[in-house]
């Protein structure tokens, strides 16, 4: 396996064609949709979950997929949006 940072790069620019594209306008702001599902996560698992939460949660989820042993580079594009609006969160996340 060699690593290359012009792929990275080319994955990095994907995930902000993620953050702020097509998938952006179909699902609406990260923030409501986040929250909403942390808010139902929350209630079925009777625990709080954060909008953070949802975020890493998510991020496990395309690890475990990924974790098959079949490359996908849509996981990859995936964890590094999770990764990128879980880290513009400040610190008064409720």
């Amino acid at each position: 396996m060699t690593l290359s940072r012009k792929r990275a790069a080319e994955l990095l620019h994907d995930t902000a064609d993620l953050i702020d594209g097509e998938k952006a306008k179909a699902y609406g702001e990260p923030e409501e949709s986040f929250k909403t599902i942390a808010d139902l996560w929350t209630t079925y698992l009777h625990h709080p979950i954060s909008k953070t939460d949802v975020a890493i949660l998510m991020i496990l989820l395309k690890v475990a997929r990924n974790g098959r042993g079949r490359f996908k580079q849509d996981n990859f594009v995936d964890i590094c949006g999770y990764s990128a609006l879980a880290g513009s969160e400040n610190d008064s996340d409720t």
